[in-house]
């Protein structure tokens, strides 16, 4: 593997069948994304960016084309190895935030790590320092229905960076929140790639893209622009 890459796809696509209609929501993309690295994907509704986020997340396969993750084929696992390497690899931050209901903040940060087989002692640890870290540890106990947008996506991340992941894949995160919450959300996002972290964030919103260090904008499933921020 060539250490300088983290994910590597080439020419990949991602075409639905609807009948005698061939969609092609993704169209033969390549695309390298470093270490350390903070990626936009820009694009209008329809554009396939969604479809791509969730390639590179392992949740679809393409139907053409090879993705490599840390120098491995990831293209075409079985729902068991793909869960593997997700739970493992990959952080996810959504705009629905997905948190579980009936769980408090610290159970639902908690549960990649039982998941994980952490023992519970360490998972003590781990989530309270995360939580920490988010500025929200005095709402551990609270439920979502409990939290703010901004707490309820705060809790969100932590629960996506406890199993240190390769990379933390965001589908647009502040989609949900007001101006303010969303300039305290994107800068949880710039301290967490100051300190290493591989951060890929998919936004329609224009200055939410100009805030990564590249952003590639998609159009009919390609690569139409790429900009450096």
């Amino acid at each position: 593997m060539n250490d300088n890459i983290l994910i590597k796809l080439d020419k990949v696509s991602k075409i639905y069948k609807m009948g005698e209609v061939e969609l092609k929501a993704v169209d033969r993309i390549s695309l390298r994304i470093k270490p350390g690295e903070f990626l936009g994907i820009m694009g209008a509704s329809g554009s396939g960016k969604s479809t791509l986020m969730n390639i590179l997340g392992i949740l679809d396969s393409p139907t053409e084309g090879k993705y490599f993750l840390k120098g491995r084929d990831v293209s075409s696992l079985n729902d068991v190895e793909a869960s593997v390497i997700r739970n493992k690899e990959i952080g996810f931050v959504f705009q629905t935030f997905n948190l579980i209901k009936g769980l408090t903040a610290f159970e639902n940060v908690e549960t990649p790590l039982i998941y994980a087989g952490i023992p519970k002692k360490r998972r003590r640890e781990i989530v309270e320092y995360y939580l920490e870290k988010m500025g929200i540890a005095d709402r551990m106990n609270h439920k979502p229905n409990q939290l703010s947008g901004g707490q309820r996506q705060r809790v969100a991340i932590a629960r996506a960076l406890v199993n240190n992941p390769s990379i933390l894949l965001a589908d647009e995160p502040t989609g949900n929140l007001d101006s303010k919450t969303t300039a305290e959300i994107m800068e949880l996002f710039h301290q967490i790639h100051q300190e290493g972290k591989t951060i890929v964030l998919v936004t329609h919103e224009h200055d939410i893209g100009r805030e990564t260090e590249k952003t590639i904008v998609l159009r009919d499933g390609k690569i139409i622009e790429e900009i450096i921020n």
